[in-house]
């Protein structure tokens, strides 16, 4: 009976594992889509900018200038969240990294693990 239980806990487990990688794989597309929705968002306002500071450059008008102004900080706030997730998933994915190798030099643990070399 007790064979049972840990085979049906084993499969529990790995069901939920699935289930969880399934929803994070999920995150992580959804998170890389919108990084590169806040690309081209950003580049956009680059484009808006470098029109307008051409535009300054020709007419000497204040209003251009400060457009161009306004562009580039449009432009600064999706190159921030580029770099704050970005930022937040090395740090993350470090984590883990970290926490899998400690996982596996614990004493006491025998098997196939044992003999994992991790870099």
């Amino acid at each position: 009976m007790r064979t049972i239980g840990r085979m049906a806990a084993e499969l529990l487990g790995v069901l939920l594992a699935g289930v969880a990688s399934f929803f994070a794989a999920i995150g992580f597309v959804m998170g890389a889509l919108f990084i590169w929705v806040c690309g081209i968002v950003s580049g956009l306002f680059l484009i808006a900018a470098l029109f307008s500071g051409v535009m300054w450059l020709f007419t000497r008008n204040h209003h251009a200038f400060h457009t161009m102004l306004g562009f580039f900080g449009y432009a600064g706030v999706p190159f921030l969240l580029i770099v704050v997730m970005t930022y937040y998933h090395g740090k993350w994915t470090h984590w883990l990294k970290r926490h899998d190798r400690q996982a596996l030099e614990r004493p006491g643990r025998s098997g196939a693990c044992d003999r994992i070399q991790m870099p």
